[in-house]
């Protein structure tokens, strides 16, 4: 039986091939393939499947971000599995790159940071940025609460953060409350440097300091509210 070094040693060397070899085999997948099947798995069970139609970057994040999948397969026009690609080499790629944020059209003007990297929000540059949208998209009152919020998630999401919306209510007497939030769905898996992790995503970045959204709201005249929203680390009180 190998040691538990030897076994670590192996894994992190299969991890090293996967992430430098995915993008060039898809390339040239896409390139001899005039039809691929992209099939989206969540703990092995079949979530979505259907061609690439348009952008097969595209699609794949779609299966990553929409579905929830935890892993993403390339099949020919056969049905062969001929490329695997796990979320964590997916969201590595991306995190590398500089991403943007956008402020939903609200007959506002859009906000869009191509320069600087937005899943870094310990980064207080990154906070600013990420409040100062939440600020534009809740600069008037409305009167349904809750499709607000979902401006709000679709804000953050940009940065991969969301949170449970269902913990939130539009409440008079309960004005404030703190939500923790998640990068990409938290981290759950196997390691090479940590072994087994359970995390929101962020945290083991910032020393165990975990972020959340603060949502405080106020109800105005003609029974319209004002909502603000603000991302940073968790209270004592929000983070138990």
């Amino acid at each position: 039986m190998k040691s538990y070094k030897a076994l670590k040693e192996n894994l992190r060397e299969s991890f090293e091939m996967m992430d430098e070899g995915w993008e060039k085999d898809l390339d040239k997948l896409v390139a001899k393939n005039k039809i691929l099947v992209v099939r989206g798995l969540k703990n092995g069970k079949n979530m979505h499947e259907g061609p690439a139609l348009k952008s097969m970057d595209k699609t794949i994040q779609t299966m990553f971000v929409k579905f929830k999948c935890d892993t993403v397969e390339i099949l020919n026009n056969k049905g062969k599995v001929v490329l695997t690609i796990l979320k964590k080499d997916y969201l590595k790629r991306n995190v590398q790159e500089s991403t943007s944020i956008e402020v939903p059209n609200r007959g506002l003007p859009q906000m869009v940071d191509g320069g600087i990297n937005m899943f870094a929000i310990e980064n207080k540059n990154v906070l600013d940025k990420m409040n100062a949208a939440l600020s534009y998209i809740n600069a008037s009152p409305t009167s349904d609460p809750r499709t607000r919020i979902v401006d709000i998630k679709k804000t953050i999401s940009h940065a991969g953060l969301d949170f449970d919306h269902s913990l939130f209510e539009a409440d008079e007497e309960n004005p404030v409350i703190e939500i923790p939030i998640m990068q990409h769905g938290g981290r759950m898996g196997m390691t090479p440097e940590e072994g087994w992790v359970n995390d929101d995503g962020i945290s083991h970045r910032t020393g165990g300091v975990k972020y959340g959204i603060k949502l405080e709201t106020s109800k105005g005249q003609g029974g319209l509210w004002s909502i603000d929203a603000t991302v940073g680390p968790l209270s004592e009180e929000g983070g138990e």
